[in-house]
Protein backbone atom coordinates (compact mmCIF):
# COMPACT_ATOMS: atom_id res chain seq x y z
CA UNK A 1 0.00 0.00 0.00
CA UNK A 2 1.29 3.45 -0.92
CA UNK A 3 1.84 5.51 2.23
CA UNK A 4 0.08 8.50 0.63
CA UNK A 5 -3.11 6.47 0.37
CA UNK A 6 -3.38 6.30 4.14
CA UNK A 7 -5.13 8.92 6.21
CA UNK A 8 -2.00 9.60 8.22
CA UNK A 9 0.55 11.82 6.54
CA UNK A 10 3.55 13.71 7.81
CA UNK A 11 3.08 17.48 7.58
CA UNK A 12 5.69 17.76 4.80
CA UNK A 13 3.83 15.14 2.72
CA UNK A 14 0.95 17.59 2.49
CA UNK A 15 3.18 20.23 0.86
CA UNK A 16 2.54 20.55 -2.86
CA UNK A 17 6.23 21.21 -3.49
CA UNK A 18 7.13 17.93 -1.79
CA UNK A 19 4.46 16.03 -3.72
CA UNK A 20 5.73 17.38 -7.05
CA UNK A 21 9.34 16.60 -6.13
CA UNK A 22 8.26 13.06 -5.23
CA UNK A 23 6.49 12.72 -8.58
CA UNK A 24 9.75 13.76 -10.24
CA UNK A 25 11.62 11.18 -8.14
CA UNK A 26 9.31 8.43 -9.36
CA UNK A 27 9.63 9.65 -12.95
CA UNK A 28 13.44 9.54 -12.90
CA UNK A 29 13.73 6.11 -11.26
CA UNK A 30 14.13 4.13 -14.51
CA UNK A 31 17.08 6.29 -15.59
CA UNK A 32 18.54 6.98 -12.15
CA UNK A 33 18.40 3.42 -10.85
CA UNK A 34 19.18 1.57 -14.10
CA UNK A 35 21.18 4.08 -16.12
CA UNK A 36 22.61 3.50 -19.57
CA UNK A 37 26.30 2.70 -19.22
CA UNK A 38 27.48 5.97 -20.79
CA UNK A 39 25.19 8.01 -18.53
CA UNK A 40 25.92 6.35 -15.18
CA UNK A 41 27.74 9.30 -13.59
CA UNK A 42 25.15 11.80 -14.76
CA UNK A 43 22.28 9.56 -13.63
CA UNK A 44 23.93 9.21 -10.22
CA UNK A 45 24.16 13.00 -9.99
CA UNK A 46 20.47 13.27 -10.90
CA UNK A 47 19.64 10.63 -8.27
CA UNK A 48 21.57 12.35 -5.47
CA UNK A 49 20.38 15.88 -6.24
CA UNK A 50 16.75 14.75 -6.39
CA UNK A 51 17.14 12.98 -3.05
CA UNK A 52 18.63 16.17 -1.62
CA UNK A 53 15.50 18.09 -2.64
CA UNK A 54 13.28 15.49 -0.99
CA UNK A 55 15.35 15.47 2.21
CA UNK A 56 15.76 19.22 2.63
CA UNK A 57 12.10 20.16 2.12
CA UNK A 58 10.95 18.23 5.23
CA UNK A 59 13.94 19.42 7.24
CA UNK A 60 13.25 23.06 6.38
CA UNK A 61 9.55 22.61 7.01
CA UNK A 62 10.32 21.29 10.50
CA UNK A 63 11.61 24.69 11.65
CA UNK A 64 9.36 27.55 12.77
CA UNK A 65 8.05 29.84 10.08
CA UNK A 66 10.56 32.59 9.22
CA UNK A 67 13.45 30.93 11.06
CA UNK A 68 16.93 31.14 9.51
CA UNK A 69 17.25 27.35 9.38
CA UNK A 70 13.94 26.96 7.58
CA UNK A 71 15.01 29.31 4.78
CA UNK A 72 18.49 27.74 4.70
CA UNK A 73 17.13 24.26 4.01
CA UNK A 74 14.74 25.56 1.38
CA UNK A 75 17.71 27.30 -0.29
CA UNK A 76 19.63 24.01 -0.26
CA UNK A 77 16.60 22.22 -1.75
CA UNK A 78 16.36 24.97 -4.39
CA UNK A 79 19.99 24.54 -5.42
CA UNK A 80 19.56 20.78 -5.58
CA UNK A 81 16.38 21.15 -7.64
CA UNK A 82 18.21 23.31 -10.17
CA UNK A 83 21.03 20.78 -10.24
CA UNK A 84 18.58 17.93 -10.86
CA UNK A 85 16.83 19.93 -13.59
CA UNK A 86 20.16 20.58 -15.27
CA UNK A 87 21.13 16.89 -15.12
CA UNK A 88 17.71 16.07 -16.60
CA UNK A 89 18.38 18.54 -19.44
CA UNK A 90 21.79 17.03 -20.17
CA UNK A 91 20.38 13.49 -20.21
CA UNK A 92 17.79 14.63 -22.74
CA UNK A 93 20.39 16.47 -24.84
CA UNK A 94 22.48 13.29 -24.99
CA UNK A 95 19.47 11.30 -26.19
CA UNK A 96 18.91 9.18 -23.07
CA UNK A 97 15.32 10.36 -22.42
CA UNK A 98 12.05 9.97 -24.26
CA UNK A 99 10.47 13.30 -25.20
CA UNK A 100 7.30 12.74 -23.14
CA UNK A 101 9.21 11.80 -19.99
CA UNK A 102 11.58 14.72 -20.45
CA UNK A 103 8.72 17.20 -20.92
CA UNK A 104 6.85 15.87 -17.90
CA UNK A 105 9.98 16.00 -15.70
CA UNK A 106 10.90 19.48 -16.89
CA UNK A 107 7.41 20.76 -16.09
CA UNK A 108 7.54 19.24 -12.60
CA UNK A 109 10.97 20.72 -11.85
CA UNK A 110 9.96 24.17 -13.09
CA UNK A 111 7.08 24.07 -10.62
CA UNK A 112 9.31 22.77 -7.79
CA UNK A 113 11.92 25.46 -8.43
CA UNK A 114 9.30 28.23 -8.47
CA UNK A 115 7.79 27.05 -5.19
CA UNK A 116 11.18 26.70 -3.52
CA UNK A 117 12.25 30.16 -4.71
CA UNK A 118 9.39 31.66 -2.73
CA UNK A 119 10.22 29.64 0.39
CA UNK A 120 13.96 30.31 0.13
CA UNK A 121 13.45 34.08 -0.12
CA UNK A 122 11.57 34.37 3.14
CA UNK A 123 13.86 36.06 5.60
CA UNK A 124 13.77 35.30 9.27
CA UNK A 125 12.33 38.05 11.45
CA UNK A 126 15.71 38.38 13.18
CA UNK A 127 17.35 38.97 9.79
CA UNK A 128 15.12 42.03 9.22
CA UNK A 129 15.98 43.62 12.56
CA UNK A 130 19.52 44.87 11.76
CA UNK A 131 18.24 46.54 8.55
CA UNK A 132 15.41 48.16 10.48
CA UNK A 133 17.77 49.46 13.17
CA UNK A 134 20.22 50.81 10.62
CA UNK A 135 17.49 52.58 8.66
CA UNK A 136 16.04 54.02 11.87
CA UNK A 137 19.46 55.32 12.99
CA UNK A 138 19.98 56.97 9.60
CA UNK A 139 16.56 58.61 9.77
CA UNK A 140 17.13 59.79 13.34
CA UNK A 141 20.58 61.10 12.44
CA UNK A 142 19.12 63.06 9.53
CA UNK A 143 16.39 64.42 11.76
CA UNK A 144 18.93 65.52 14.39
CA UNK A 145 21.05 67.23 11.74
CA UNK A 146 17.96 69.05 10.46
CA UNK A 147 17.08 70.20 13.98
CA UNK A 148 20.53 70.89 15.46
CA UNK A 149 22.60 71.65 12.38
CA UNK A 150 25.83 69.90 11.40
CA UNK A 151 26.78 67.25 13.97
CA UNK A 152 30.01 67.91 15.87
CA UNK A 153 30.58 64.26 16.74
CA UNK A 154 29.86 61.02 14.98
CA UNK A 155 26.74 59.22 16.23
CA UNK A 156 27.39 56.22 18.45
CA UNK A 157 27.80 52.88 16.64
CA UNK A 158 24.98 50.39 16.92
Amino acid sequence: MNHTETSELFDFERLLVYQKAMRFRRLINPVALNPPRKAADLADHLDRSTDSVLLNIPEGNGYPYRSKNRAKHFRIALGSAKEAASAWNVLEAKGFLETDAYTQGRKLMLEVVRMLEVRARRKAVSEHLPDFLQQTAIRLGGLLVAILGTPTAAPPAL
